[in-house]
């Protein structure tokens, strides 16, 4: 590893200010460092491993202001800003990407990557080029989904504003430099480099497209001519919402289960797309009935809809925490660290809150979500970024009101038993991740931009940065 980076440093050397390519380059190595496990420090550059990642993205950030990134029309400085955005992706401290994520997707369509590139005349692009820019306006589109749904907002990003395709679950040795696209290129029937990756932003489309139909159905019974609604109108929007709902999980779910067809569990990373399958498929409800008032659900959910839609919010938690704690994931963990499920575990935590959960027949799924929500603060409840306080603060009075009951609570504080209102309270000032205007499930939506620094993105000020030495750049 020491002798690359030194090779890398030596090419870097060679580069002049005026090619784009040494912010690629640094954005490459700042965004593999965090999982590359042979490299522990080198006495080669007297440097530990934070050192080197803070060296490369510094590099990163002043070529791409030297490049003038923001109305540069080179195509490897666009790569360069949004690998270095998927670079400082968690879904806990989401605050930093989400403002730039809108100025990655203006710098797209000046490229015009929001237009498959199938469209262009045969020859124009080989097999490569097609599938790169089809690769990054995908990219492009997750970031865009996941930044805004952690802060409550739709995505900037709908269908109806590109007809790019989605990347061909293709490796990479398998597409050649020079050769045009063949017309019938597939999906190769193997497991693939980017099969993970397919599977989150499948993900995302689909609950784009969930987001979609739930705010048309509340702008209906919004704009009818008879508003106020009356019950039966409103009861019959809502079971039309619920089989939308329905046909849009199956095609999902069909759509996931054709990229995980060639997984071997005994793999691990294939392993670990099996679970991402069950995880997303769980998400999909979860977020659908979240944007539903609670008093709605209750008109059209039974309690075997109810109880199945718990046990699998509560068993991809469970998953989630067993891989989070797992020494065998543990080259994985800067993967795992950034997709915490905030929709599953407030669901889960708010099931537990609400009244008609704590009737008998519950309590065996009362029961195992105390224990999640004790597992949940054992890995967490020392972590101080993002939303995580806000979470460990629920899950601290849910686990006091257990203690109440087990007679073990006798040494907490007087008065911190938590109140329907305090849990109202809560959950209006903590961001639930749903589309603005959610009511349901008792999970209001909020803000979290003031919860994170943006400063760390302030381009205008690397003009007196000093380079710290890196080469090429003085």
């Amino acid at each position: 590893m020491a002798a690359e980076l030194q090779g890398i440093q030596s090419v870097l050397a060679e580069f002049q200010d005026s090619s784009p390519e040494p912010a690629l380059e640094d954005v490459v190595w700042d965004a593999n460092f965090p999982v590359y496990e042979g490299y522990r420090g080198g006495s080669m550059f007297d440097r530990d491993k934070s050192s080197l990642m803070n060296r490369y993205r510094t590099g990163t950030e002043v070529h791409l202001k030297r490049q003038k990134f923001m109305t540069s029309r080179n195509f490897e400085v666009l790569q360069a800003f949004v690998i270095f955005l998927t670079a400082q992706y968690r879904e806990d401290d989401m605050g930093k990407v989400w403002p730039l994520t809108g100025l990655a997707i203006r710098m797209a369509t000046v490229h015009g990557l929001h237009r498959d590139p199938s469209a262009l005349p045969l020859g124009t692009l080989d097999v490569i080029q097609v599938e790169l820019r089809r690769r990054l306006w995908a990219q492009i589109c997750y970031l865009d989904f996941r930044a805004a749904e952690d802060h409550g907002f739709a995505p900037s990003i709908h269908e109806s504003d590109f007809d790019t395709r989605r990347p061909l679950s293709l490796d990479d040795v398998d597409l050649i430099e020079g050769v045009e696209p063949p017309a019938g290129l597939s999906d190769a029937p193997k497991f693939t480099d980017i099969t993970i990756y397919l599977l989150r932003i499948t993900a995302v489309q689909y609950y784009g497209r969930l987001i979609q139909v739930t705010h048309g159905s509340r702008k209906r019974l919004r704009t009818s001519p008879r508003s106020p609604v009356s019950e039966t109108e409103a009861l019959t929007e809502l079971k039309g919402l619920v089989n939308t709902a329905e046909t849009l999980a199956s095609e999902f779910e069909k759509h996931l289960d054709d990229l995980v067809q060639y997984c071997d569990k005994r793999l691990s990373m294939q392993s670990m797309a099996l679970d991402l399958r069950n995880h997303l498929k769980s998400k999909f409800w979860v977020m659908f009935w979240i944007q539903i008032p609670r008093q709605d659900c209750e008109k059209v959910i039974s309690p075997a809809m109810r109880r199945n839609l718990f046990v699998d919010a509560a068993t991809a938690v469970e998953n989630w925490c067993t891989i989070a704690s797992s020494t065998a994931c543990e080259p994985f963990q800067w993967h795992i660290s950034s997709h915490a499920g905030f929709y599953l575990i407030l669901y889960v935590l708010s099931e537990l809150r609400s009244a008609g959960f704590q009737s008998p027949e519950w309590a065996d799924l009362r029961q195992r979500g105390l224990q999640l929500a004790n597992t949940i603060y054992d890995l967490r409840g020392q972590h101080t970024a993002g939303a995580w306080p806000e979470i460990i603060w629920l899950v601290n009075r849910i686990r006091f009101q257990q203690g109440l009951s087990t007679g073990i609570g006798d040494n907490q504080p007087t008065g911190t038993g938590l109140s329907e209102n305090d849990h109202d309270t809560l959950m209006e000032s903590f961001a639930a991740a749903a589309p603005p205007g959610s009511a349901g499930m008792g999970l209001d939506t909020a803000d979290f931009v003031g919860m994170v620094n943006l400063e760390d993105f302030d381009f205008a000020d690397l003009d007196s940065l000093d380079p710290m030495g890196l080469d090429g750049l003085s």
